[in-house]
This record gives structure tokens, sequence and C-alpha cells, in this order.
């Protein structure tokens, strides 16, 4: 079969005006993410007074990585106890949660300095 210019020009506009949709949905969904992940760190505060901070990091936060249908929302928190991590375990997004303490320096310094910061007593 062959196509003619025409044909080939309205598969490409097709595809375009489909890629574009894609990444629409992406963009919403990433800032549905972001909402979400603030609603918790509230949730979480409020639940558990030793919680000193919440951090966001990850595809969800940082424009530079790629985010995904299948991408979850990425939190570290300072201070806090197992009352956070089952407030998040509810979640109806999947919930990946760091303990700052626990971590490395270097993973501490790029969370602080690429995170977003979503609660601080």
């Amino acid at each position: 079969m062959e196509w003619t210019a025409e044909q080939t020009r309205d598969a490409a506009q097709r595809r375009l005006k489909k890629e574009a949709a894609r990444q629409a949905a992406l963009a919403d969904r990433r800032e549905s993410a972001r909402a979400h992940a603030r609603e918790l760190a509230q949730e979480i505060a409020a639940a558990d007074p030793s919680v000193v901070r919440i951090w966001g990091f990850g595809s969800t936060f940082d424009h530079r990585l790629r985010f995904s249908e299948s991408s979850d929302i990425d939190l570290a928190v300072e201070g806090g106890s197992l009352t956070a991590w089952k407030i998040a375990e509810r979640s109806s997004w999947k919930v990946d949660w760091v303990e700052l303490d626990d971590q490395d320096r270097s993973m501490v310094n790029a969370i602080i300095s690429d995170g977003v910061l979503l609660y601080e007593r």
C-alpha cells in the first residue's frame, strides 16, 4: 500500500495530537500526585507531633526526572514514628517513604536541595 503525502501528513498529525493529549494527562497526574502529597504531609503531621519536616522528591516533584503513568510519590520524613508510615500506606497512590535519619549524607543533601518541603513544624 502506498501512502499519499496527505495520508502521511494526516497520520503524523493524529500521532502528534495523541502524544499531546498523553503529555497533558501526565501533567495533570503529576499535579494530582503533588496535591495528594501535600495533603498526606498535613495529615501525617497532625497525627504525629514528632514529625519535624516532610519533603517530596523524585519524579513527582522534579521536572528533570521522567514522570510516567506508574510513577509514585516519594516522601522523606525527619522525625516521626510508625504512625506516619501507616497513614501513607492507606493512600490511594503508591507512596515510597524514607526516614532521613537512616539515609547517607549524599541522599539527605539531594532530598533537601532538590526536593520540595511539604511540611515543617
